[in-house]
């Protein structure tokens, strides 16, 4: 039986899954299986899979389901005591699982491992940009209000399923922050603070967008089922994803939805106008007014940029 199922849900996934899976076959912890679930690609991401099935690579297919569906699937079939879950776009370093597997041994109370992220393009070249979160222990409510955990950045002990359940595929692209929320609500979580996961930005990443109804559905489910002492929470979480969604909308160029989500935002949580992110979005608003879309959205990205270096400390 081997120690950890790698889990790897695939759609239309061919230009990036071999290196994908080239990552974790150059981990320094070997003692693993790759499950790969195919979600009725069209572009021949079955047909190499199939010439690749192995003992250790199990190639699964399902009608179009979406990637919730397709990591219950490989859940169902897998062997391991803990779940790694990557992305069929992202990348490992080397010591990922191998990191993960002894942070979980070391804490049996914890139910999830999570790292950091470094994002790269597509052409898998670093951008500058880090993702360093903290939260660690029962982070509930730091979670309901952010979600930091990417999917590839984390590994969950099995046993968190037969307590909480499968990924919810009604949550299309929030499905992975639905069970983060229902694991932290049961389990202690570690954070591992080093960028053990590369998570590449590209063209398709933007299909991959959550929709406002999906968002505010999973947001209705989550208060619905907190603590009544977590109630409290439940306008500045509204609140600060009305301004998420003011900054989606900014960046496809809806200039008056963004205005209207943030008008949305500061009636839930009024606070939100003196945060960070409300003053940045303020300023983003001003600067875009000013430079076309594609001037901006390269302003957009040297600014992220500098935002990560200057947090580095």
């Amino acid at each position: 039986m081997p120690q950890v199922s790698v889990i790897i849900p695939a759609y239309n996934a061919l230009k990036y899954l071999p290196e994908t899976i080239n990552s974790v076959l150059a981990q320094s912890f070997v003692d693993y299986e790759i499950i790969v679930v195919d979600d009725e690609s069209t572009d021949g991401t079955a047909e190499w899979l199939r010439s690749r099935a192995s003992g250790y690579l199990h190639f699964y297919e399902q009608k179009n389901q979406g990637a919730a569906a397709a990591r219950n699937t490989a859940i169902r079939h897998a062997r391991g005591k803990y779940i790694a879950f990557l992305d069929a776009d992202d990348l490992w370093e080397p010591t990922m699982l191998e990191q993960q597997v002894a942070c979980l041994e070391e804490h049996p109370e914890a139910g999830l491992v999570y790292t950091w992220m470094r994002v790269i393009d597509e052409n898998g070249k670093p951008t500058g940009n880090l993702c360093r979160p903290k939260d660690e222990g029962f982070i509930w409510e730091q979670l309901v209000r952010t979600n930091n955990i990417y999917p590839s950045a984390t590994m969950v002990r099995r046993g968190c399923f037969d307590t909480v359940g499968l990924f919810d595929p009604e949550l299309p692209n929030v499905e992975d922050w639905d069970m983060w929320l229902r694991i932290a609500n049961r389990y202690p979580v570690v954070v591992l603070r080093e960028p053990l996961m590369l998570y590449r930005r590209h063209p398709n990443c933007n299909s991959k967008k959550t929709s406002e109804r999906v968002l505010l559905r999973l947001l209705d489910k989550i208060f619905d089922h907190a603590p009544e002492h977590l109630l409290a929470l439940k306008a500045e979480c509204f609140g600060r994803n009305y301004l998420y969604l003011a900054w989606k909308a900014l960046e496809r160029g809806d200039i008056a939805e963004a205005w209207d989500w943030r008008r949305q935002a500061l009636a839930k949580y009024p606070p939100l106008l003196w945060y960070p992110s409300g003053l940045r979005f303020v300023a983003a608003m001003a600067v875009r007014q000013y430079l076309s879309a594609d001037i901006y959205r390269e302003f957009a990205i040297v600014a992220r940029k500098l935002r990560s270096i200057l947090t580095l400390n």
